[in-house]
C-alpha cells in the first residue's frame, strides 16, 4: 500500500471513530489555526467543544411514531432494466497506454494505475476537446503496457504490461469498434518496456522492459502483424522505463533513457532496422530519468520529450530532438510528472500529455504543447477528498461542491458541468468537512450548515448565489453537528435536516430552513444517527432516510420516510446490510432513490441499492469502488446522478 493510499485509508477509518471521546478531550477553538488557506477558527459560531449547544436536539433514544412501521415486507430483488455507473470523467491514473489513431483521428488511451492502486481495463477516445469512454470488451485490466499505431493495417497495436503480479506477454488489435488479441507468443511477458512503430519498414519495434523475478531485458523485437521476430539482444542494454520514437525523416527509432540494476540512464541511441548506434549529441542533454514519455511532432519534425524522474525526484522539462541535439524548450506547463502519456495529435497540430503521477498524487489533467507554450485543455479536478457535500444549482446549471477534507481541510469551491471541473471563487464558508448542502430551488441559493474544523465544529448558516458564499445570521440556530444530512423538499419549498454528531450526542432532530430562519419540526423519528444517507422523492413528496452510524457506533439499516409533518418506519425485508458513511440521493427519471457505497462491517462495498418507496433493491450493475464518505448529486440537465470524492477520490462518475 502506497503512503497516499494510506493516507486515504487513515483519514476514512478516523471518520469512523470521530469524536468518541469525551468533550472535554477536544481542543478549543482558540488552538485552531489555518488550513487550505481559510480559517476555520476565530469566529463565533465554531463552536468549543466544552460548550454545550444552545439548540440541543430530542434524546437519541426517541422511539418511532404512535402510527407505527409500516410492513413493505417484500423480497427485495433486482429492478430490470436498472441503471448504469460510467466514469464521467478520464480518471486519474499512472502509467496507461496511448497513441494517435490516424484512421479514425482520435487518441486512443487503454488501463493503467488507479488512485486505489488497482489497475484499470477502460478504453478512452480523444478528439481534440472531450474524452469518451468506449464500453467495449477487451484486453485484461493492465498497467506499464505499450500501444502504438500499425499504418500500414490502420490498427493500434498494444502488448504486455503487468497484472498485480502477474506479467502478460499477448498482443491485442484496435480497430475502433473493438479489440482482438492477435497473438499469444512473442516476446516474453513483461512491463514498462518501449515501443515504436517504424513506417518505412511497417514494422513495430519493441525494446527492453521488466518481469518478475527482477528480470530486466535488453532484447529488440520486431512485429509484422502477423507475428514477432526476434532482431537483437544487444544494444543499449537492458533498461525499462525508458521510451522509443521514429523519427520518419531520418528513418530512425530513437530511445533514450530509462533505468536498470546499473541505475538511472540518460543515453541516446537510434535503430536503423539492423543495428543499434549509441549518439553523442552536443550541447546540453536531459539527465537521467525513467518514466518519461516521447512523441514525434510531425508538423515541426522533432520528438518531443516531457519529465521522467530519477528515484522519486520527477521533473517538469520540456526537451526536444532534432536530430543531431536536444534543447531544452521550457520547465513550466504540466508541472512535475513521471508515468504520464505522450501523444502527438497531427490534425491539431498538438502533443497532447495525459494523466501521470507526481509522487503518489495522480493526476487525471489533459495538457497541449504546440511547440512553444503549453496549455491545460482538461482540468484533472478538485484535489481528492472525502466528507465533501455535492448539490445540484439549477439556476446555474451546475453541480457544486464545497469542502472536504484528506489532510487538509479544504475551503474551495468548485462546479462541474457534465465536462470537467472548474474552481470557483474560494472566499466564504471556513474550511470543512462532514457538513451539508442542499440546493433551495425556491430561492436559488445552495445553503450549507455546520460541519467539522481542523479542530473545531461549526453550527453556521451560509448561501451560495452562483458567485459567493453569504453568512446568514438566522435567529434560531441548531446545535453544533457534523456527518447530518440535507435535502429540499419541493412541495414545501423548505430545505429538511436532520441528525448528525456532536461529542457524544448523535442528533435525532428534524430541522427546516425557510430562507430566513431554522424551525424544529420533531424530536422524534428515527433513532439519533450520523454518516447515514439521506434523499427527498419528489415523487411521493416524502424525505427518506437509511443508515447511518447509530448510539454506541452500531451500524444500523433502518429506513424511515417523512412526509413534511412525521417519520414513519418501513419494515423491509431483504434490504442493504447496515452501513454508514455511504451515498443517497434521488433520481426522477427512475423515480428511484438511489443509494451507493459505504462501510458494511468497516469496509467498503461497491453496492448499488435503489428505493422505490415499499422494497429496496440490489442493483446488477458494477458500482464504484470506494464510494465513502463521497458527494452525490442528481443533475436534470443530463439526467445523470453525479458522483465525486471518498475513496473514489479524483474520480467523477454518474449514474443513468
Amino acid at each position: 500500500m502506497n503512503s497516499r493510499r494510506a493516507l486515504t485509508l487513515s483519514f476514512a477509518l478516523s471518520l469512523i471513530f470521530a469524536c468518541q471521546c469525551g468533550r472535554e478531550e477536544l481542543p478549543s477553538l482558540e488552538d485552531a489555526g489555518t488550513d487550505s488557506g481559510a480559517t476555520d477558527a476565530g469566529t463565533d459560531d465554531a463552536g468549543q467543544v466544552d460548550a454545550g449547544p444552545s439548540h440541543d436536539g430530542g434524546p437519541a433514544d426517541a422511539g418511532p411514531p404512535d402510527s407505527g412501521p409500516i410492513d413493505a415486507g417484500l423480497d427485495a430483488g433486482v429492478y430490470d432494466g436498472g441503471g448504469q455507473w460510467s466514469l464521467a470523467m478520464l480518471s486519474p491514473r499512472s502509467k496507461p497506454a496511448a497513441t494517435w489513431d490516424d484512421a479514425r483521428q482520435r487518441i486512443v488511451l487503454f488501463g493503467g494505475t488507479n488512485v486505489a492502486n488497482q489497475e484499470l481495463s477502460d478504453t478512452w477516445e480523444w478528439n481534440g476537446s472531450t474524452w469518451t469512454e468506449r464500453k467495449v470488451p477487451g484486453p485484461d485490466a493492465r498497467t506499464l503496457s505499450v500501444m502504438v499505431y500499425d499504418a500500414a493495417r490502420q490498427r493500434v497495436v498494444l502488448f504486455g504490461g503487468r497484472s498485480q503480479s502477474t506479467f502478460l506477454g499477448d498482443t491485442w488489435e484496435w480497430d475502433g469498434n473493438r479489440w482482438s488479441k492477435v497473438a499469444s507468443t512473442g516476446p516474453s511477458p513483461r512491463a514498462d518496456h518501449a515501443m515504436a512503430y517504424d513506417s518505412a519498414r511497417q514494422r513495430v519495434v519493441l525494446h527492453g522492459g521488466y518481469a518478475a523475478g527482477s528480470t530486466i531485458y535488453g532484447d529488440t523485437w520486431e512485429w509484422d502483424g502477423t507475428a514477432w521476430l526476434l532482431r537483437t539482444s544487444t544494444g543499449p542494454g537492458a533498461r525499462s522505463g525508458h521510451t522509443l520514437s521514429y523519427d520518419p525523416l531520418r528513418q530512425q527509432t530513437l530511445l533514450f533513457g530509462g533505468s536498470s540494476d546499473q541505475g538511472y540512464h540518460g543515453d541516446t541511441w537510434t535503430w536503423n532496422g539492423t543495428t543499434w548506434s549509441q549518439l553523442m549529441p552536443p550541447g546540453p542533454t536531459p539527465s537521467v530519468r525513467r518514466g518519461h514519455a516521447m512523441t514525434w511532432d510531425s508538423g515541426r519534425g522533432r520528438i518531443v520529450l516531457y519529465g521522467g524522474a530519477e528515484n522519486f525526484d520527477a521533473n517538469a522539462e520540456t526537451w526536444e530532438w532534432d536530430g543531431a541535439a536536444w534543447s531544452l524548450r521550457a520547465t513550466t506547463g504540466p508541472g512535475l510528472r513521471e508515468d504520464h502519456a505522450l501523444v502527438f495529435d497531427p490534425l491539431r497540430a498538438r502533443t497532447v500529455l495525459i494523466a501521470g503521477r507526481k509522487s503518489f498524487d495522480l493526476m487525471g489533467e489533459t495538457w497541449e504543447w504546440d511547440g512553444s507554450v503549453w496549455t491545460r485543455r482538461i482540468h484533472a479536478g478538485p484535489p481528492d477528498r472525502a466528507g465533501l457535500a455535492l448539490a445540484y444549482d439549477e439556476a446555474r446549471q451546475r453541480t457544486v461542491m464545497f469542502g472536504g477534507r484528506e489532510g487538509p481541510t479544504f475551503s474551495d469551491t468548485w462546479s462541474y458541468d457534465g465536462t470537467q471541473w472548474t474552481q470557483l471563487n474560494s472566499n466564504g464558508a471556513y474550511a470543512r468537512y462532514e457538513h451539508a448542502m442542499a440546493y433551495d430551488a425556491a430561492r436559488q441559493r445552495i445553503v450549507l450548515f455546520g460541519g467539522l474544523g481542523s479542530v473545531s465544529f461549526f453550527n453556521d448558516t451560509w448561501e451560495w448565489d452562483g458567485t459567493s458564499w453569504k453568512k446568514l445570521s438566522p435567529a434560531t440556530v441548531p446545535g453544533y453537528r457534523h456527518a447530518h444530512t440535507m435535502v429540499y423538499d419541493s412541495a414545501r419549498a423548505r430545505v429538511v435536516m436532520f441528525g448528525g454528531k456532536w461529542g457524544s450526542t448523535y442528533y435525532n432532530d428534524t430541522w427546516e430552513w425557510d430562507g430566513t430562519d431554522w424551525t424544529q419540526r420533531v424530536s422524534a423519528g428515527p433513532p439519533g444517527r450520523y454518516s447515514h444517507g439521506m434523499a427527498y422523492d419528489s415523487v411521493r413528496s416524502r424525505v427518506v432516510v437509511f443508515g447511518g452510524m447509530g448510539a454506541a457506533e452500531t451500524p444500523l439499516n433502518d429506513t424511515w420516510e417523512w412526509d413534511g409533518t412525521s417519520w414513519t418506519q418501513v419494515q423491509t425485508v431483504n434490504g442493504p446490510a447496515p452501513r454508514f458513511q455511504h451515498g443517497m440521493a434521488f433520481h426522477p427519471l427512475r423515480q428511484r432513490t438511489v443509494m451507493v457505497g459505504g462501510f458494511v462491517s468497516n469496509t467498503s462495498v461497491n453496492e448499488t441499492w435503489e428505493w422505490n418507496g415499499s422494497v429496496w433493491s440490489k442493483q446488477a450493475t458494477p458500482s464504484p469502488t470506494g464510494a465513502v464518505s463521497l458527494g452525490m448529486a442528481f443533475d436534470p440537465l443530463r439526467g445523470r446522478l453525479v458522483v465525486y470524492g471518498g475513496f473514489l477520490s479524483g474520480e467523477t462518475w454518474e449514474y443513468r
